[in-house]
């Protein structure tokens, strides 16, 4: 057996590390975040803001009230988190295929020019 890619541990606010997982308690009152450590030793910390901030941000910074862009959103939801095939997404829509692939190209390269990813090297 092989070990695996990465290895997980939860970091509660102003303690130590712990290895697995501290406990649903500690995730729902949000005082854990994830760090996820690579074969090379490298550690990225997750921090557990939830998906109420996720969504807040998406709001305030890109969609705003666009029923267009919340609509392409979800598409890229379906897509992406759901493993919703293209076709299907299409069905859901009403819109053929080709129209979702440049749908979803185009919500992902504007949420890459509008966000970035901000690395914590500490």
């Amino acid at each position: 057996m092989h070990s695996p890619p990465y290895r997980c541990e939860c970091v509660r606010a102003n303690s130590k590390s712990v290895p697995g997982d501290a406990g649903p308690q500690d995730h729902v009152n949000g005082g854990t975040s994830v760090s996820v450590i690579g074969r090379n030793g490298l550690k990225v910390v997750l921090p557990r803001t939830g998906p109420d901030n996720f969504w807040q941000r998406i709001q305030i910074h890109y969609a705003a009230r666009d029923g267009r862009k919340w609509k392409q959103l979800a598409m890229l939801a379906l897509h992406e988190a759901a493993g919703w095939p293209l076709e299907f997404i299409g069905f859901a829509f009403d819109h053929p295929k080709g129209h979702i692939v440049r749908t979803l190209d185009q919500v992902k390269d504007e949420l890459r020019d509008r966000f970035t990813v901000e690395w914590d090297d500490g």
